[in-house]
């Protein structure tokens, strides 16, 4: 019994770190009582990896949380910045969209989703989300600057001057 212990443990340190991913969805942590502390939980751990730059470790978690707590707008933001970071565009206009779905409103993931067309070059499409954020917030400086990038994109450069000076102001 003891050299089966042994050779277990000798599989255990040759097989490595496990990895970072999961197929299934994690067991809400110890002390959690609800879904929505699970989602809440998981959802720190993703700011946690994201604010260390690990986008990879930040979208598994955030998935995570989706799981306990799948209407949840803001989850689909963060998880779409991510993956920007990743620069998987497409998912991450996935992830952009479902939050605008779920929350019409949400400045934040309107002006992500038109930076993300702008990193793509789709600058038509940039201005159509950017101008939604700025009808619901004429005060935000990075979507003036967004929009500005599509404007040049697009060869407006008077339209992006003007966007500029608006960032500049703000």
């Amino acid at each position: 019994m003891k050299h089966l212990t042994l050779l277990l443990a000798a599989a255990a340190l040759l097989a490595g770190p496990p990895a970072l991913g999961f197929t299934d969805p994690p067991a809400p942590p110890p002390g959690a009582d609800t879904a929505k502390e699970a989602a809440k939980t998981n959802e720190l751990k993703g700011d946690i990896a994201r604010a260390r730059q690990e986008y990879g470790s930040a979208e598994n978690w955030y998935l995570a949380a989706l799981r306990f707590d799948s209407r949840n707008p803001e989850l689909y933001n963060k998880l779409g910045i991510a993956q920007l970071k990743q620069g998987r565009y497409e998912d991450a206009r996935q992830s952009f969209s479902k939050a605008i779905r779920r929350k019409s409103d949400f400045i934040e993931a309107l002006n992500n989703l038109g930076a993300d067309y702008c990193l793509e070059r789709r600058y038509k499409s940039a201005t159509r989300y950017l101008k939604q954020a700025l009808a619901l917030d004429e005060q935000s400086a990075v979507t003036h600057l967004n929009l500005a990038e599509a404007w040049m994109g697009l060869n407006q450069v008077d339209r992006a001057m003007t966007e500029y000076a608006r960032a500049l102001e703000l």
